[in-house]
């Protein structure tokens, strides 16, 4: 796998996951207007449950089907790829059925844990989505393994747009009846929106999946001790648990964060004199906004560690240790480029930006205080990718678990401050990431030698400078001759972008490679900034 097959696929997963992050943000937009920050806070209270039992029905199983499948092939085994997606799909539609039902009939008990009887709407709702969601992830694991990230782009997109158009309308169309509904009717779009992505990656399967042999040329042939023994399904599925075990351990952390933030800061924040009714909508504000909006930008660092996972397997299954340096390398530096100017971005404009799109600046509070959380969230991304690529996936679970502990205490402790309120359970949130980037860094490091090179810093780090001066003063100047702080806003999104891509292409920090990587427009974009000296 080249260098360059490597930034495709990470790109094309990326622009898939840019598009979905924008309908998933643009929806909050219209869905606050119509159900208000209450009603967001329902929606939210059915998310965290709903996150956490889908990751234990599905175990982890679709990054271990891509590094298996990205293996065998790697060595000629196709038909064991085959087999392995076969009892991979098997294996997440039966445990998908059965979360599935557990979501539904526990409905009540989650809803009483949260004390909102008014949530149980919203989590029955969304319970049918698990046993859709779970066997769209194995047909995406398989697909992430071949190195073909087309499939996954487009159900994702598709996913994302029945899921937005269904809980727009459904929200409107149920209002009338109560704001409960109208939030349960928001939650249906997960079950719309995984039926239509589950229905394209069959499509691409049924009419791709049989052409395996034919279309991949493995990195060398299967020996033939290993033409003897082809793997047999009680195998297969050994292997998967011993792979996807770790990882659904690690992944059931997130959801497990973030339904303890549900179950904790209405609490403190109450603890800090802040009323039931407040305490509710300043949750809302943390988790349907400030959250979707500044990790925003993971869809694409995401995908860079998705694109991560069977590039470093291939390499270390065939004994190439310096490719495995040279591409876990290359994808910190893409983690940096694209998330550094996000996160002074999101913190110099943390009120403008929530008024903007929500007409809530009132959340900026909770967005400035979580900008800097995106940069170390990306980073234990990527490092753990290049962890479950090695075959290592229990490493992600030790740090990860560590990092939910140390955000458990500064939420819990902070967020009862007054003079901290909502703004601790985001800080809590930063530090949960800071430790488990950390620590997941230091063991790659060790593993595999110095992927963070120095120029890998300096270069981002000297454009956002210039960056974070023409955000400033281009908000100033519109503002002060438009009078409109939105206006400003728009303008100074853009003149950071505009000056941020200039100044990195200027000094090297991107080259003309990397944008040729770039689906479609990036082969032209190259020849163009090539004729103005502005890539190298």
């Amino acid at each position: 796998m080249s260098r360059e097959s490597f930034l495709q696929g990470a790109m094309v997963l990326a622009l898939a996951g840019l598009v979905s992050r924008i309908l998933g943000a643009a929806y909050r937009i219209p869905l606050s207007w119509v159900i208000g920050d209450e009603g967001l806070g329902l929606y939210g209270m059915a998310y965290p449950i709903y996150n956490m039992l889908l990751t234990v029905s599905t175990m982890g199983v679709p990054i271990a089907v891509c590094k298996m499948i990205a293996d065998r092939v790697a060595r000629g085994r196709l038909e064991d790829a085959r087999r392995a997606t076969r009892v991979s799909v098997t294996f997440l539609a039966l445990s998908g059925a059965l979360f599935s039902f557990v979501l539904y009939f526990s409905a009540g008990f989650f809803a009483r844990l949260y004390h909102e009887p008014r949530a149980y709407l919203s989590i029955v709702a969304v319970s049918p989505a698990i046993f859709l969601v779970a066997i769209m992830s194995a047909l995406r694991g398989y697909f992430q393994g071949l190195h073909r990230m087309t499939p996954t782009a487009i159900s994702q997109v598709t996913e994302q747009i029945v899921r937005v158009a269904t809980m727009v309308v459904l929200a409107l169309l149920l209002l009338p009846r109560g704001l409960e509904y109208a939030a349960a009717g928001a939650t249906f779009g997960a079950v719309s929106g995984g039926l239509a992505g589950l229905a394209v990656l069959l499509v691409i399967f049924w009419r791709e999946g049989g052409t395996l042999g034919r279309q991949e040329r493995p990195a060398r042939q299967a020996t033939a001790e290993e033409r003897r023994s082809p793997d047999s399904a009680r195998r297969i599925l050994s292997e998967l648990v011993a792979l996807a075990l770790p990882i659904s351990v690690a992944a059931i952390i997130m959801p497990l964060m973030n339904m303890l933030d549900a179950a904790i800061v209405p609490i403190r924040l109450q603890a800090a004199g802040v009323p039931a009714a407040r305490a509710t909508a300043l949750f809302g504000q943390l988790s349907q906004m400030a959250f979707p909006l500044v990790f925003m930008p993971t869809s694409i660092t995401s995908a860079f560690a998705l694109a991560l996972v069977p590039a470093v397997s291939e390499a270390a299954a065939l004994g190439r240790r310096e490719a495995v340096r040279e591409r876990a390398a290359l994808g910190f530096r893409m983690t940096v480029i694209l998330t550094l100017p996000c996160v002074v971005g999101f913190y110099l404009l943390s009120a403008e930006i929530p008024r903007l799109l929500f007409g809530q600046p009132m959340a900026g509070v909770a967005v400035a205080a979580l900008s800097s959380g995106l940069f170390f969230l990306a980073l234990q991304q990527t490092s753990s990718a290049v962890l479950q690529g090695l075959g290592r996936t229990a490493l992600p679970v030790r740090s990860l678990a560590v990092g939910a502990a140390v955000k458990a205490v500064i939420s819990w402790t902070l967020t009862a401050i007054p003079a901290f309120g909502i703004r601790g359970a985001a800080l809590g949130t930063v530090g949960g990431f800071v430790v488990a980037s950390a620590i997941n860094l230091t063991t790659v490091q060790k593993l595999v030698g110095p992927v963070i090179e120095r120029n890998a810093l300096v270069k981002p780090a000297a454009a956002v400078a210039v960056m974070a001066l023409a955000v400033a003063g281009s908000f100033a100047w519109v503002s002060r001759a438009t009078g409109s702080v939105n206006l400003a806003t728009v303008a100074a999104i853009g003149a950071g972008a505009v000056s941020y891509v200039i100044v990195l292409l200027a000094i090297g920090g991107m080259t003309a490679g990397d944008l040729e990587t770039i689906p479609r427009v990036g082969p032209a974009l190259s020849r163009f900034l090539r004729r103005f000296s502005l890539t190298r």
